[in-house]
């Protein structure tokens, strides 16, 4: 059995976070965001930690030239 209107009910997935977030309090939101700001803080340390081993001279940069794939790319000046 199909229901009336069934089609309308459907939310598109680019609407479903809103609509997800809007049954949700206010104070709630203000906490998923500090969360969320923290997580993207943290990704952003570990990223920088693990893959800046050495700092570079700005005059080196201008040389640099990138060979091989994006996942395990060699560097040579």
């Amino acid at each position: 059995m199909k229901l009336p209107n069934a089609d309308k009910a459907i939310i598109p997935p680019e609407k479903l976070r809103d609509y997800v977030l809007s049954f949700v309090p206010l104070h709630m939101k203000i906490f998923l965001l500090r969360v969320q700001l923290m997580q993207t803080k943290y990704l952003v340390n570990i990223i920088l930690s693990t893959t800046v081993k050495y700092s570079v001279r700005p005059e080196l940069v201008e040389g640099l030239v990138v060979h091989g794939s994006t996942s395990s790319p060699r560097t040579s000046f």
